[in-house]
């Protein structure tokens, strides 16, 4: 597999079983809107190190795998980011804005991570999850579609679409 055949998707997320059915129902969005293109089925889905979901589709230009990565801290995310695979495929981020500290505060987490992204993809590869829309740090609000802004619980008949078109595979 070349890495030209390889989508990245990198979400970061500080409670990864809160996000693992997304990979999932990425995967079940294709087959059920391509029905045609070859795939192994179920057998093509598989979950390889902890958080990391890979599947691979066969649309008529050729096999492209999907590697989806849940990076629990913003120097996992970084080090994903900054990976070759990365830089070499057609990456996207997804990034949660908030967390909770021990104390119960909400703290805005995604300004560990948001610069980072900005520097390695363009605001229409980033796409926002929070539980609290209306309560965007003015920095990322600034600087993020707002179409890309996505509440927390995450409809997934609004934003598999979204993200396949983002994706490219034809």
């Amino acid at each position: 597999m070349t890495q030209a055949n390889v989508r990245l998707i990198l979400h970061f997320e500080d409670e990864p079983s809160s996000a693992g059915w997304i990979p999932g129902a990425l995967f079940n969005k294709f087959l059920m809107e391509y029905q045609e293109w070859e795939s192994a089925g179920e057998e093509a889905f598989c979950e390889e190190p902890a958080n990391t979901f890979m599947f691979t589709l066969g649309p008529p230009s050729g096999p492209v795998t999907i590697c989806y990565k849940i990076c629990q801290t913003a120097k996992e995310f970084a080090d994903q980011l900054s990976s070759n695979e990365a830089t070499s495929s057609a990456a996207i981020a997804i990034l949660d804005v908030w967390t909770t500290e021990q104390d119960g505060k909400l703290i805005a987490h995604i300004h560990d991570v948001l610069p980072n992204a900005l520097n390695h993809l363009t605001p229409a590869r980033i796409f926002v999850l929070t539980a609290y829309p209306r309560s965007l740090p003015k920095e990322l609000a600034d600087k993020i579609p707002p179409e890309n802004v996505f509440s927390k619980p995450l409809d997934a008949i609004v934003f598999m679409p979204i993200l396949m078109k983002q994706l490219g595979i034809k």
